[in-house]
């Protein structure tokens, strides 16, 4: 899993605002996907500058879904 500690960009875990929304991956997305949704996390941040609610909605949505997938899969969700 994707080091949380070293892309930390709040901490706000509870609304998974910024980059403590990662923890919601947590069980539900393997290491690799967690890195691709660490990277596209950085883009919206750095390069679209969306808002940090923005990032939070998408995080709680990414979060439900994966965890969707993990629970049909019976495993974590991979690229």
């Amino acid at each position: 899993m994707a080091d949380e500690s070293s892309v930390s960009k709040t901490s706000d875990t509870t609304t998974g605002s910024g980059f403590a929304g990662v923890a919601i991956w947590r069980g539900h997305a393997d290491e690799k996907l967690a890195t691709i949704l660490v990277d596209w996390t950085r883009w919206l941040l750095d390069e679209r500058r969306v808002a940090d609610h923005t990032v939070a909605a998408y995080h709680r949505d990414l979060g439900q879904f994966l965890s969707f997938i993990a629970n049909h899969k019976g495993a974590p969700a991979s690229p």
